[in-house]
């Protein structure tokens, strides 16, 4: 059985050239200048519901509510103009996993266009000076919150000044807000200051050609709605007030209250927001409801503001099985799955009335494996660091087995490493160590000293070795992919442990560096310059398994449990980083950023078994403006690289 998507992976490389490869210069002759406008005011229309409130006086005229006439952004739409109407219903599993509703509500300040390239979004355009030490930024005039306050640069300079500084997100300023020197490699903090209402600068002490592609990524929400935190933040009303308000809401200290409410903000109903649906109940509830937001800022080409949709309606679930079903009886109108329901879901499509794409992965394997080269054990961190244990536990693994057990055959037998088609393919790395060969992992296990001490291995020290793997317990096919695993490495006398752990759980032990490995997060991407965080050892992130205190080690406000001293390879990684980070011109960046995935095929400090396998969304067959064959990747925000705000569904 074979899936194919509309679009090959080859589609990916036409978007990380064009992104690596444009240099837009100012907002009249860059990104700005190729945004459709709309003739006039005379030409927008709203959804009936916003009329008749508009009617009963509850709500302001259309023209009052959206930009000015040449700042309302124009979404294109897939197929054809939406009509208004229709609830989306849709699967969540609580607050706990709170991103499925923000990747495909999100409204960055800039994103990435279908070819690969950045483009304003919140921005209506920018200026770039000859350096690239200084972006200017434009905003939309008119545009407001979805309470009616104005949208203007203060809610940018707030975010900054007041959330991002402090960090109040409970994570240190984002790598885009930095510039490298190209001499002594120094990293200097940017300075964000206001020019008039609608109008901001950012500033660099040396060249950050990157700037923008980092801001989609890593700043993607920078601004804030001022008039409403000075409301419950307590530099604005003092401790007391701010701690009771945190208490109102369920929390007992500052800082996780001011976590949730300016990072996770999109679930609490009452903070305002540009989104195209609002949250109306409280997060906890069983049943939450997003209804159009009346001040959103975007129309369709013929002028009819956005969303067609009335209403996202979230339903808490407690597994997939459950999700899978009711997308069957036609109950869900676009839910996405992994490989494995392919079969079900296809025998289903003509009774469940609906229609199943498929999406194309950036990620470097779908069953892999990070082993922490910086494991607190100093004896453990001598066996993972050295490169005979990765190849051991890489060519003790029947990697055809696995595919055809585990994938249908999809994922290709190979070792983690970038796709043929995808940007910086590296000839001959999806067959290093790929092949299956027991005799060759004893005897690299027998050189390292491990020996057999009965079945199972030992340490060089003669300690008993244990391999402990984690997983997210929740995660699709948890344990299958690990047990099988574990079966291939005790066969080579290596004894494993298989820990299914809850996502708190996995993240606490990973941040803390308790962990030996995991197989519960992809590694890849798009491109090491557009997200770095699983690939370069920048920041302490659970996603980055394999380089844990490295990671911290090089974050300047993070606090290593240990100190674990870089090797070559790694402290050339961060070298080439930061020339990546200091490049004066695009050429440069895709050069250092071949550099850094040619170290992880020298290297192989991830372990891959199988190659990645599409994603699948099942999409109501009432439904439509919903693509195929996209690119699926948290760089491109998953569904919500879609634009769902011009999805539709067909009339009565």
């Amino acid at each position: 059985m074979k899936l194919l998507g509309k679009t090959a992976l080859g589609a990916l490389v036409v978007g990380a050239v064009a992104l690596t490869g444009c240099t837009p210069t100012s907002s009249d002759s860059g990104a700005a200048e190729q945004a459709p406008q709309l003739d006039s005011a005379a030409a927008l229309t709203q959804a009936p519901d916003l009329a008749a409130q508009v009617e009963a006086g509850e709500l302001p005229a259309l023209d009052e509510r959206m930009p000015a006439v040449d700042d309302i952004m124009v979404e294109p739409v897939v197929e054809r103009i939406g009509e208004y109407g229709g609830t989306w219903n849709m699967p969540w599993m609580g607050p706990d996993s709170p991103w499925g509703i923000e990747k495909i509500t999100e409204e960055a300040l800039f994103r990435f266009a279908e070819d690969g390239s950045v483009e304003p979004n919140v921005a209506k355009g920018y200026e770039v000076n000859d350096d690239s030490t200084e972006f200017t930024i434009h905003l939309r005039e008119g545009m407001k919150w979805s309470d009616g306050v104005d949208f203007t640069a203060d809610d940018v300079l707030f975010w900054w000044e007041s959330v991002m500084v402090p960090e109040l997100f409970q994570r240190s300023v984002y790598d885009a807000f930095y510039s490298t020197n190209p001499e002594t490699g120094e990293r200097t903090m940017a300075e964000v200051a206001k020019v008039d209402d609608h109008t901001f600068t950012v500033t660099f002490a040396d060249p950050r050609v990157m700037f923008l592609d980092r801001l989609a990524i890593d700043a993607k929400w920078m601004f804030a709605p001022k008039h409403y935190l000075e409301t419950v933040l307590d530099e604005f009303i003092g401790e007391d007030a701010a701690l009771e308000v945190a208490e109102d809401h369920g929390f007992s200290d500052l800082a996780s209250w001011y976590e949730q409410i300016t990072y996770y903000s999109w679930i609490y109903p009452e903070r305002p927001t540009l989104r195209p649906w609002v949250a109306q109940d409280d997060r906890n509830a069983e049943r939450i409801t997003w209804e159009r937001n009346p001040y959103y800022w975007k129309a369709d080409a013929e002028g009819n503001q956005l969303p067609y949709i009335d209403e996202i309606v979230l339903e808490t679930v407690q597994d997939d099985s459950h999700i899978l079903l009711e997308t069957m009886s036609g109950h869900y109108d676009i839910t996405s799955f992994g490989f494995q329901d392919f079969t079900t879901l296809k025998e289903n499509e003509a009774a469940g009335g609906y229609r199943v794409l498929q999406w194309e992965s950036a990620d470097w394997y779908s069953n892999g494996l990070q082993i922490n080269q910086t494991v607190a054990d100093p004896a453990l961190r001598e066996v993972f660091q050295d490169a005979r244990f990765r190849e051991a536990v890489s060519v003790a693994v029947d990697r055809g087995e696995l595919s055809e057990i585990l994938t249908l055959g999809l994922g290709e037998p190979r070792q983690a490493s970038v796709s043929e088609n995808g940007a910086f393919f590296q000839d001959g790395w999806a067959e290093k160590w790929a092949e299956y060969d027991v005799d060759r992992a004893n005897e690299l296990l027998d050189e390292m000293g491990l020996e057999r001490d009965g079945a199972w291995r030992t340490l060089p020290d003669g300690d008993p070795f244990v391999f402990e793997i984690l997983q997210q317990s929740d995660a699709a096919q948890a344990g299958e992919f690990e047990e099988l695993l574990k079966h291939y490495l005790e066969a080579v006398g290596i004894r494993t442990d298989i820990q299914l752990v809850d996502r708190g759980t996995l993240d606490t032990k990973l941040l803390a560096n308790e962990h030996m490995a995991t197989t519960a997060f992809p590694v890849g991407g798009i491109s090491p310059a557009l997200r770095p965080d699983t690939v370069v050892p920048l920041r302490s992130v659970s996603t980055g398994a394999w380089y844990s205190q490295w990671g911290c080690a090089y974050e300047a406000t993070c606090e290593p449990t240990l100190d674990v001293a870089a090797t070559d390879p790694i402290q050339e990684m961060w070298d080439v980083w930061a020339a990546l980070s200091s490049a004066t011109e695009r050429a440069e960046v895709d050069e250092h950023a071949e550099r850094i995935v040619e170290l992880h095929a020298e290297n192989q400090w991830v372990i891959g078994y199988t190659g990645p396998t599409p994603t699948l969304f099942a999409v109501s067959d009432a439904v439509y403006n919903v693509p195929d064959g996209f690119v699926l990747s948290d760089e491109y925000r998953e569904l919500g690289y879609a634009h769902p705000a011009q999805f539709a569904f067909h009339g009565e």
